[in-house]
């Protein structure tokens, strides 16, 4: 079904942004990855379903665990942060940066939290942003620095 996972609410603009062909060390194929992207009117959230060769997967608001956050952000980091993403966004001709991070911190309501997140070890890592609304984590921000 396509519903929201926090309010089961019926999920509109689903949308696939990602299919991957992809194949083992040895050659062989295994089923194509694909992601969907869909919208929550009453949470205004976007979920996201990752499809390995099966016909349903789940509707899950983040990809992101809670033992990958590090810490929440204060309002100076995230006034630092805001700052460093716009700077950034200048050097993007793409204009990637800034619409992910519109996206993403459109999200965000008055009650929620940002955190930022870590996956990986320290020598092979993806850092990023997260925000937790209650229990439940709400999309990702990627947000490695160099």
């Amino acid at each position: 079904m396509n519903t929201c996972k926090i309010c089961h609410s019926e999920l509109t603009n689903i949308k696939q942004v990602l299919r991957a062909k992809m194949k083992r060390i040895n050659g062989k194929s295994v089923p194509n990855r694909i992601i969907y992207k869909a919208w929550c009117i009453k949470c205004e959230i976007y979920l996201r379903k990752t499809v390995h060769g099966r016909p349903n997967g789940e509707w899950e608001t983040s990809h992101i665990k809670h033992n990958q956050l590090i810490h929440e952000l204060t309002d100076h980091e995230l006034s630092e942060l805001k700052l460093e993403i716009e700077q950034n966004a200048k050097l993007d001709i793409t204009f990637r940066t800034e619409k992910r991070w519109n996206e993403f911190i459109s999200m965000k309501k008055e009650n929620d939290k940002l955190y930022g997140y870590m996956q990986g070890d320290s020598l092979d890592s993806i850092k990023g942003y997260v925000i937790k609304r209650g229990s439940f984590l709400i999309g990702f921000y990627v947000h490695n620095t160099k």
